[in-house]
C-alpha cells in the first residue's frame, strides 16, 4: 500500500496542479477571442450594456475624442435608430503582449432586413486591451467607416 501510495502521490500532484492551471483565467488569445465574439454577439443583438461589460473604466476611442461614456451614448443612439443589426467579421488579427494586446478588426455592419440591406457600412477597428481581474477589458478603439 505505501508503494502505491509513493507512485501515486506525485502523479495527483501534477493532476491538480494541472487542472488548477485549466481552471485559472490567463490572458490567452483564446479568452480574448471569446470576448469579441461576445462583443459582436451583443452588438447583433443591440444590447448596449452586454457591450459596455467588456469596456474599461479608463476606455479612449476615436484619438482620445471618445470616453466610456461617449461610447455608450453613441452605442444607445445607433440601437435607437436601427431596429435590426447584422455585423459580419471579415477580419481579427491578434497580437499578444504580456497582459495587454491589439486586435484589428474588420466587419461589415447592415441594417439587417431581408437579402439586401437598405444601408450597410464597412468598419476597420484597431482595438486595446488590457487583462484585469480574469477577463480582457478593451481599453481604447479606433475605427474607420467606408463602404
Amino acid at each position: 500500500m505505501a508503494a502505491v501510495a509513493k507512485v501515486l502521490g506525485p502523479i495527483l500532484v501534477l493532476f491538480a496542479a494541472l487542472w488548477l492551471t485549466g481552471c485559472s483565467r490567463s490572458p490567452s488569445e483564446a479568452l480574448l477571442r471569446e470576448t469579441i465574439d461576445a462583443m459582436h454577439k451583443a452588438g447583433e443583438e443591440r444590447d448596449v450594456g452586454g457591450l459596455m461589460e467588456h469596456v474599461a473604466e479608463d476606455f479612449g476611442g476615436q484619438s482620445a475624442s471618445m470616453d466610456r461614456r461617449a461610447l455608450s451614448a453613441f452605442l444607445l443612439a445607433v440601437r435607437m435608430r436601427t431596429e435590426k443589426i447584422s455585423i459580419t467579421r471579415t477580419q481579427t488579427q491578434i497580437v499578444m503582449r504580456d497582459a495587454s494586446a491589439e486586435a484589428e478588426i474588420s466587419f461589415i455592419v447592415t441594417d439587417g432586413r431581408g437579402l439586401l440591406p437598405t444601408q450597410g457600412q464597412l468598419v476597420r477597428a484597431q482595438t486595446k486591451w488590457r487583462f484585469e481581474s480574469g477577463a480582457w477589458m478593451l481599453t481604447s478603439a479606433n475605427w474607420n467607416e467606408g463602404l
